[in-house]
């Protein structure tokens, strides 16, 4: 299980800002977590080498040894999907993710890896189709976290330039759930993706 400021201990501590380091604690503490990303798989579902290539194409302009840290940093948070208490991840990407790459070898094993966590029985992961069209489109990557103390309520997070926005009104939570709740609407079944993700493999292999 790792402790709400398990990170401070780590050797790049250093490099984590303060808005980071809640959200680490957040994360930590958080039963149920959704996550929607328009062209990317999420952190908790990312392999290391997938993690600094979207690490590396992000705007902070991170130097190398930052950029290690924060691919490091990020791998060891998906031990919350295999170290009891486990976290519930339900993931909504776009199709986009599957077309986008840097490197076609790092794509194949990040879909290699992520057919792999979709068959954990905490995770659910559905892929939201190009066809979709608009309705299946957020402005912004999208997080909602949710505590044992309090199953109605949660924390939210945007996606922002520079980072995440934090956002904990009840009305911000209502306003996530609407919008996981359209995602889902216009998402392939978890069997479907799962079908579109290893059709996308056997095409670039």
């Amino acid at each position: 299980m790792l402790e709400k400021n398990w990170w401070q201990d780590h050797e790049f501590a250093d490099t984590i800002s303060a808005a980071f380091g809640e959200f680490l604690g957040l994360e930590a503490a958080a039963t149920h977590r959704l996550d929607y990303f328009l062209s990317g798989f999420p952190g908790l579902l990312q392999t290391p080498e997938y993690a600094r290539e979207m690490i590396a194409a992000g705007l902070d302009g991170l130097s190398e040894d930052q950029n290690e840290a924060a691919a490091e940093i990020r791998i060891m948070r998906q031990r919350r999907l295999t170290e009891e208490p486990r976290l519930k991840l339900e993931v909504y990407f776009g199709e986009v993710a599957l077309l986008v790459a840097g490197d076609l070898e790092v794509l194949a094993e990040q879909i290699r890896h992520v057919i792999k966590v979709s068959k954990y029985p905490n995770v659910t992961l559905r892929m939201v189709p190009l066809s979709a069209g608009r309705p299946g489109m957020l402005a912004s990557g999208l997080t909602l976290l949710r505590f044992p103390d309090e199953p109605e309520g949660g924390f939210v997070f945007t996606e922002a330039v520079g980072g995440t926005l934090p956002r904990r009104s009840g009305r911000d939570v209502r306003r996530a759930e609407r919008a996981f709740a359209r995602l889902k609407r216009c998402a392939l079944s978890p069997e479907d993706t799962a079908t579109a993700l290893n059709r996308q493999l056997e095409e670039i292999t």
